[in-house]
């Protein structure tokens, strides 16, 4: 500890945990734990409630980005001699993809 300030709250309690005696550790790091415990259940609360909050965000950024390269796609590949290529081959796999999924039975 090299030229470090070391408040006289800080060696107080330090001194404390040193004479402290073995129940009085004990009911010192339980209620260590509990506060430790509720800390961690506002932090978890906390952070569900921001998940819950942004979803609806994130899925329009997530749609937002998908129709970007969508669009991209669609444009860059309409450049060259491989853009009929190109949308044959996403046409057959469109086709294809949509045949196989009119044939799967529905859930109940």
């Amino acid at each position: 500890m090299d030229n470090k300030f070391i408040s006289r709250d800080t060696l107080q309690k330090r001194k404390a945990r040193e004479n402290e005696t073995s129940s009085q550790r004990e009911t010192r790091l339980a209620k260590q734990r509990e506060i430790t415990r509720q800390k961690r259940a506002r932090e978890n609360a906390n952070a569900e409630e921001r998940e819950v909050r942004d979803a609806p965000q994130n899925l329009n950024s997530q749609q937002k980005n998908l129709q970007q390269k969508y669009q991209d796609s669609g444009t860059d590949g309409a450049e060259g001699d491989d853009a009929e290529d190109d949308d044959a081959e996403d046409g057959a796999d469109t086709h294809t993809d949509a045949g196989v999924l009119e044939g799967m039975p529905t859930l109940p």
